[in-house]
């Protein structure tokens, strides 16, 4: 996972946002739970509640009390039935604060306000929860004319958008104008599903969160199959193709994705956006008289027999270097230690170690 600087806020943010939301429930609570650990393994450090739904905020805390709270950033959508008022906003706020004990709300959106839709107390409402330190930051989601209106007000920190393969000029004019305030970019509905189908009767899809609660009906275009290029690319799925290049945008900081189960995660964490950054590092190495060089899939699997590497679509080589990430050193900790039978406990002083002979073999507490 890499990480880009998050507007002006000082903080550092993962490539990927996981939304998190009721479809993450269907495989029930422990399934939801496993989600959310796959995501702090694969260092997934933004998390986006679909609702303030109880469980949902439950969950999420409980999920992340295994990390430091200043080391992720969690963001709510707000009016997600309408409602805009200030009441309805303060009472959700407060579920969610409460439910899942996280402290404060890093990003509180506004999910599609139209242009009459959020009143000055509503907005003022906001304001006063980011001064008391509830929310850290406002944001407003959406696609229509009306975002160019809220990111000119100067109001708004975080500027979440539709962005895709197709993205027009006037969507990428609206980044730019984000920027231009020193507002965070967020992108979502990365990926439509563009393979060229028999025409038939138009069908329109009820919109749902951010756009994503419902599958867009493809865009037709003049040509035949224009975009079958995305899933005729060995090794690459469309959705992967459609995520890399969204993240060569360098005005967007992070990119929302759904996914209910560790392994569809996974698949788009591991999107193989590094390649070319692989070849401007050897480039940069080479460039210092650094020992580095690009090395085939092949030989490297030769090389190093324990390693997979049926996965991998570039590799370098650097015998005297090493190095890592460290929420992705403490994440793979946390797996072990679960997958060995360790219980974590938060907020619990530690006394000692019990040693049996040179090894650890537990803890001793109050």
């Amino acid at each position: 996972m890499r990480y880009r600087p998050f507007g002006a806020s000082g903080a550092a943010i993962s490539n990927l946002t996981l939304s998190f939301g009721p479809g993450c429930l269907a495989r029930g609570r422990e399934a939801a739970l496993d989600l959310l650990y796959s995501a702090l393994e694969a260092g997934i450090n933004a998390y986006r509640l679909e609702t303030a739904d109880s469980v949902l905020a439950e969950i999420l805390g409980e999920a992340l009390s295994h990390v430091d709270r200043k080391l992720v950033c969690v963001a709510l959508t707000l009016g997600a039935d309408r409602d805009f008022s200030a009441e309805a906003m303060t009472v959700a706020l407060d579920r969610v604060l409460h439910f899942s004990r996280l402290g404060w709300i890093d990003i509180a959106i506004l999910q599609e306000p139209g242009e009459h839709e959020l009143s000055q107390q509503a907005l003022n409402a906001l304001k006063a929860a980011r001064a008391a330190d509830r929310v850290k930051l406002l944001g407003v989601a959406g696609s229509g004319d009306v975002m160019d209106a809220y990111i000119s007000t100067g109001a708004f920190d975080v500027l979440a958008t539709p962005f895709d393969i197709n993205a027009d000029w006037k969507r990428r004019n609206r980044l730019r104008a984000a920027r231009e305030q020193d507002m965070a970019v967020i992108a979502y509905d990365f990926y439509t599903d563009r393979r060229a189908r028999p025409r038939g009767p138009e069908t329109v899809a009820k919109k749902g969160l951010f756009g994503l609660g419902a599958p867009k009906p493809p865009q037709r275009s003049g040509g035949p199959d224009a975009f079958g290029f995305l899933y005729r690319t060995p090794g690459w799925s469309a959705e992967s193709i459609c995520l890399g290049y969204v993240l060569t945008e360098t005005t967007i900081s992070s990119v929302i994705v759904r996914a209910t189960d560790p392994d569809h995660l996974r698949i788009l964490a591991e999107t193989p956006e590094r390649a070319q950054e692989l070849t401007d590092l050897v480039e940069m190495g080479r460039s210092i008289d650094f020992d580095i060089s690009e090395m085939p899939i092949d030989e490297l699997a030769k090389k190093m027999p324990y390693m997979r590497t049926d996965d991998l679509t570039a590799a370098c080589w650097c015998p005297t270097d090493g190095h890592l990430q460290p929420a992705e050193l403490a994440g793979a900790f946390h797996k072990v230690g679960r997958d060995h039978g360790v219980r974590y406990e938060t907020n619990c002083p530690v006394t000692g170690v019990l040693l049996d002979g040179n090894k650890a073999r537990g803890v001793q507490t109050p």
